[in-house]
């Protein structure tokens, strides 16, 4: 099961429409294998539309992302 505030960033990740992938310790929970560490990792599709959507989704989280990338 996912924490709180995960689930809500892959739903706005989802909401906006990010290329992503969860990888690393939740993916197999995603399956039914749980394997729970204490973080979550996310792989995005590079791209500047991509970047833009992803941008847009950590502003709705309520983080800032540094200029310049």
């Amino acid at each position: 099961m996912l924490n709180r505030d995960f689930k809500e960033f892959a739903e706005l990740l989802d909401a906006r429409g990010v290329e992503y992938l969860l990888v690393g310790g939740y993916a197999p929970a995603a399956h039914g294998h749980p394997r729970h560490t204490g973080d979550i990792d996310f792989w995005v599709r590079p791209g500047p539309g991509n970047l833009a959507r992803l941008l847009d989704a950590l502003r709705d989280f309520g983080t800032s992302a540094p200029a310049g990338g």
